[in-house]
């Protein structure tokens, strides 16, 4: 068994992209920003991250493809995503409830997708590590931290080493590329309510005698909601 001191998961507070408004690029955000931080710890492979263009040991972004001249014998982990659907109504699916009041209508559905990581580096072992090197720490943060991002993590692929045909552009002479695949979930809750609807204001109710049709009991109530 292998004991780690795991990198706890930042936050990306940056206001550029959130959960609520964006979630579909802020997952890749988000894992994107947690394998830098991951690299700018010390870590068995030695490789260490900069923002730093000139400085940094390896490059980590947001993309599918990159230039071959970028690369100038630097590893690369690309992290892009895959298409994400909104499953058919039924359990697990879409649901929906509405406050008759307002006639606001919340809706919640499990969003089902995909994150990938493409590692390209000039020697098989080295693409391998260094996704073995992502996968474990993600994988162990599941159990320990519990966060809303690892929690979506499962059943991790890591491709045999392969030509980088696609996702280099220019000379991909000697450059292997290793993928790290992984099914996603996001559960999304967004809510919707009619403009210049009218609303009711008030109830008026009474209560009679059956026989002699004198008023017992007047009552009358009032929507203070805006």
């Amino acid at each position: 068994m292998t004991e780690k001191h795991l990198l706890a998961t930042p936050r990306l507070n940056d206001g550029r992209s959130s959960w609520r408004r964006s979630p579909l690029t802020h997952v890749v955000r988000v894992y994107t920003h947690y394998v830098q931080c991951l690299f700018r710890e010390e870590n068995p492979l030695d490789i260490k991250f900069s923002d730093d263009p000139e400085q940094t040991d390896i490059i980590i972004k947001a993309a599918h493809t990159i230039n071959a001249d970028v690369i100038n014998r630097t590893p690369v982990v690309l992290i892009h995503r895959s298409g994400f659907s909104f499953p058919s109504q039924g359990i697990g699916g879409d649901h929906a409830g509405t406050d008759f009041r307002t006639q606001r209508v919340t809706r919640e559905a499990l969003l089902v997708g995909g994150v990938f990581f493409t590692i390209i580096a000039e020697q098989d072992e080295w693409a391998t590590d260094i996704a073995w090197w992502i996968v474990e720490n993600i994988w162990l943060l599941k159990t320990v931290e519990g966060g809303s991002l690892y929690q979506g993590s499962l059943n991790f692929t890591i491709s045999p080493p392969s030509t980088p045909q696609g996702i280099v552009q220019g000379d991909m002479e000697q450059l292997v590329a290793v993928q790290v695949s992984f099914p996603i979930k996001i559960m999304r809750s967004s809510s919707v309510e009619p403009l210049n609807l009218p609303r009711l204001k008030k109830i008026e109710a009474a209560l009679k005698d059956a026989s002699t049709e004198d008023t017992l009991l007047e009552v009358e109530t009032y929507n203070h909601g805006t």
